[in-house]
């Protein structure tokens, strides 16, 4: 089974920011880590709440997987 060179990955890139689904290259797993293909996903909504600064001051980001 080949692998693909890229995948799709959704982030937030700045503080307020819309959620946007991008392009990311496939990075092959390291010693002690696996690669697992995700066939779907979503976003809990306290996520996107949190995103927009509405946890009281405490702003989350996602991590960036590039």
């Amino acid at each position: 089974m080949s692998l693909p060179k890229t995948f799709k990955q959704a982030a937030f890139r700045s503080a307020g920011a819309d959620l946007t689904v991008e392009d990311a290259e496939l990075k092959l797993p390291g010693p002690g880590e696996v690669l697992v293909k995700v066939e779907a996903c979503g976003v809990c909504f306290s996520d996107s709440f949190a995103q927009r600064n509405g946890m009281g001051g405490v702003l989350y980001l996602s991590r960036d997987m590039r």
